[in-house]
């Protein structure tokens, strides 16, 4: 597994390069400034930053979302950091996870096997342009294979990705980027950022208020359709999304 560090202090950054040598990781890159990060993962791929928060000039948050802005397959991102109250806004940008400093190594452990997983089917995902067609997905301590015409919707809740089939919910171990990233766009859509939706699994589309709009599914489950996103999905459902105001 190949990793970017990403903090302004040396100590911090030679402590976690260390403790990840300990968990087979290498570390490829050793920056101290989310621009520094931006220009090297431009011409370099790696499977997972480590990221401090608080930094000079681009916040480590707003790297966060900057990496997970771009197109194609992004790295999985853990943020590394002395602020525990920023652990929220981290895991709304979907980040695989979230370490106090002092990093224990058993805690790096915990979060570099969350990484593992998704890459595992990330590279298989990725041979031929192949799309998935069926992921693993745990229920009741017990991991059973899916296929995704079975799945109606996924949601990320408290940095865990539900997915939901007609009658029950599984815990996954991927997030919603690489989701996105590797699922079928004929049938699959991001409606939001916390979730993405099977197509066809939509049986109602209602009006929210100031312009976004709430999808009813065939489970009979809600999911909000953010307002930036209701004109690309009228042009995937004409149809049924012909009632949409043309001012969303």
């Amino acid at each position: 597994m190949r990793a970017l560090v990403v903090d302004d202090e040396l100590p911090a950054r030679e402590e976690l390069g260390w403790l990840l040598s300990q968990c087979e990781v290498e570390v490829v890159g050793s920056l101290s400034s989310a621009e520094e990060a931006l220009e090297f993962l431009k011409l370099n791929s790696v499977d997972v930053v480590f990221l401090d928060i608080e930094m000079p000039g681009i916040s480590g948050m707003r790297l966060g979302e900057m990496i997970y802005g771009t197109k194609g397959v992004t790295p999985d991102i853990i943020f590394v950091t002395a602020y525990q109250e920023r652990a929220v806004d981290a895991f709304e940008i979907e980040a695989t996870d979230y370490l106090l400093k002092p990093v224990r190594l058993e805690r790096l452990r915990k979060a570099v096997e969350k990484v593992t997983p998704s890459l595992a089917t990330q590279e298989h995902a990725s041979v031929g342009g192949k799309k998935l067609t069926r992921i693993s997905v745990e229920h009741r301590g017990v991991y059973n294979v899916v296929a995704l015409t079975e799945i109606l919707a996924f949601e990320s809740e408290d940095g865990i990705v539900l997915a939901y089939t007609k009658e029950e919910n599984f815990v996954t171990d991927f997030s919603l980027k690489f989701l996105e990233n590797n699922l079928d766009k004929e049938f699959f859509y991001r409606c939001h950022r916390g979730f993405i939706v099977r197509i066809d699994a939509i049986t109602k589309i209602a009006p929210w208020g100031a312009g976004t709009f709430q999808l009813t599914l065939s489970n009979s489950k809600i999911v909000p359709l953010a307002r930036s996103r209701a004109s690309e999905l009228r042009a995937l459902m004409p149809a049924t999304m012909s009632s949409f105001s043309s001012d969303e």
